[in-house]
């Protein structure tokens, strides 16, 4: 069985290794702690729509949610369908009037 060097098991390499570690394991900590980031469609930008988005971001930021929306905004409910479909977009605000997204599911329905 061979030996390990005389420098490995020294005080001073034992301490680097123990701060590479503890380094390492609060930058896991750090990434993790991070806020996923939602991006959602909204359409018409004109419309009532991006302003109650908008309302649900802020109040994620205020309340210290690990959720952010960033609003993508669009004039066409078509285009907002497209951009889910694309991958543009995580979420979007479609009506069912509209070819809706193959790869899109009902989450919330704003309004009849």
């Amino acid at each position: 069985m061979p030996k390990a060097p005389p420098w490995l098991l020294t005080r001073g390499t034992l301490a680097v290794a123990a701060i590479a570690v503890l380094l390492a394991a609060a930058a896991l900590a750090i990434y993790l702690a991070q806020a996923t980031t939602l991006v959602i469609a909204v359409a018409p930008r004109d419309g009532t729509e991006p302003g109650l988005i908008k309302a649900y971001a802020d109040a994620l930021d205020a309340g210290g949610e690990n959720v952010r929306l960033k609003i993508l905004p669009f004039d066409d409910v078509r285009e907002s369908a497209a951009a889910l479909q694309d991958g543009r977009a995580d979420l979007a605000v479609v009506r069912p009037d509209v070819d809706l997204p193959t790869n899109g599911l009902t989450l919330a329905i704003l309004r009849d």
